[in-house]
């Protein structure tokens, strides 16, 4: 940063990273892969509302 100031360097106001998700991942193993593969998710969401 100092530097980048001290040689009147242009500044990065914003970085945004994105993700690629390979469509073709390589496998570490077929126990992972399995694993990986196979897995149920699930997620709950809970609400509560007062009474009327």
């Amino acid at each position: 940063m100092k530097t980048a100031l001290d040689q009147d360097w242009p500044l990065i106001r914003h970085v945004r990273f994105t993700h690629n998700r390979d469509p073709e991942p390589a496998m570490a193993s077929r126990k992972q892969h399995d694993l990986r593969t196979y897995r149920i998710e699930f997620k709950i969401h809970t609400y509560g509302y007062a009474p009327d």
